[in-house]
């Protein structure tokens, strides 16, 4: 596979089943979103695990992803070389990513076997947590506004949707 370096203009660039997709870098709402989670599921994790976001995840030779929160087992090297090493990884939902984070990248992190994926809705706040069953996800949990998320994948956390959203 030949590599090549995509500009520096704040842009996503992900590569699925090789094709490059471009998309604009996130506003203010959807980065206040992702560190919140970020920090909340770092300061949860138990030993051997961390919470990054975003990075490039390469799932496969021509599939290279950038989740905005993902949850991985740390060897001696932080960053996940493989992807049995991810536990979760989280969409914060744009205009410009809504439809693929929905259905394209959820289908290429059940492909490749991550146990857990979430959606969080910033326009109405809710998270929408998903757990891999026979190769597919299945809604585990939705929950929206100020009711509290509770879930034990890939650890025990609990989150409040507009928590994540909410000036501050």
């Amino acid at each position: 596979m030949t590599t090549c370096r995509t500009p520096d203009d704040a842009r996503r660039y992900e590569l699925i089943d090789g094709i490059l997709l471009v998309s604009p870098g996130p506003v203010a709402r959807h980065q206040r979103a992702a560190i919140r989670l970020g920090t909340a599921l770092h300061l949860g994790c138990p030993d051997g695990f961390e919470a990054f976001g975003p990075f490039t995840l390469r799932l496969a030779r021509d599939t290279e992803v950038i989740p905005d929160v993902a949850v991985v087992r740390v060897g001696p090297d932080p960053l996940p070389r493989y992807r049995r090493d991810v536990r979760l990884v989280v969409e914060v939902l744009s205009l410009s990513t809504r439809r693929r984070d929905l259905s394209l990248k959820k289908q290429v992190y059940a492909d490749a076997g991550i146990p857990s994926y979430w959606v969080v809705d910033t326009e109405q706040p809710s998270v929408a947590g998903y757990e891999l069953l026979d190769g597919a996800y299945v809604l585990a949990a939705l929950i929206s506004g100020d009711e509290s998320f509770d879930t034990t994948m890939p650890f025990p956390i609990r989150l409040v949707p507009s928590s994540l959203v909410s000036r501050g």
